[in-house]
């Protein structure tokens, strides 16, 4: 049996198998495999950024299988600060019924955070959404420090209480409400 969320595993199955942790591969790895692939620039970076240690992983991102995910998360972000509601239930209603696809979006929305997080203390080129800087920079001045904070904080408690099996939708509210809280978009 091999998985890579292990925790989602019954405890009566999982306690019949034998552990073999893998640790993800280390940035230059992939990035030399994706260059072995044809892909450089600005998706080459992206990939090893958002791949964490996955070639396969890196090569989605870097060829756009994701680009669709991302354009939704960044919907909902500027939607949530907009306070316009309809895009909550339009983003629950897309992503139900897939756990893998909920997963990425938590996955996401944290990387646009941290993000803004970073490009909100004079971090400009450590983000990992190299391709997105002017997104990034046209809402970063919308969050500030604590905005960003209590967003991670729910964020976190989603992907906790989603890795449960908890209803996305009510997983999904309380970030919903903590952009809402963060402002409105000029």
């Amino acid at each position: 049996l091999v998985s890579s969320v292990p925790e989602r595993i019954l405890p009566n199955v999982l306690s019949r198998c034998q552990r073999l942790v893998l640790n993800p591969l280390k940035a230059d790895v992939v990035r030399e495999q994706l260059q072995a692939m044809n892909i450089e620039g600005q998706a080459l970076e992206l990939g090893v950024r958002l791949g964490e240690g996955s070639v396969e992983r890196a090569r989605q991102i870097a060829v756009g299988e994701w680009d669709d995910l991302r354009a939704q998360v960044e919907s909902f972000i500027e939607a949530g600060l907009a306070h316009r509601d309809e895009v909550f239930w339009q983003v629950v209603e897309e992503l139900s019924g897939d756990r893998a696809i909920q997963d990425r979006f938590l996955q996401l929305s944290a990387f646009y955070l941290r993000d803004f997080f970073l490009l909100n203390h004079g971090r400009k080129g450590r983000e990992t959404m190299v391709d997105r800087s002017s997104y990034l920079g046209r809402h970063s001045g919308t969050l500030n420090g604590d905005h960003i904070e209590r967003a991670m904080v729910e964020l976190d408690r989603a992907a906790e209480a989603l890795s449960r099996n908890a209803s996305f939708q009510l997983v999904l509210s309380d970030l919903w409400r903590s952009l809402r809280r963060a402002g409105h978009i000029s």
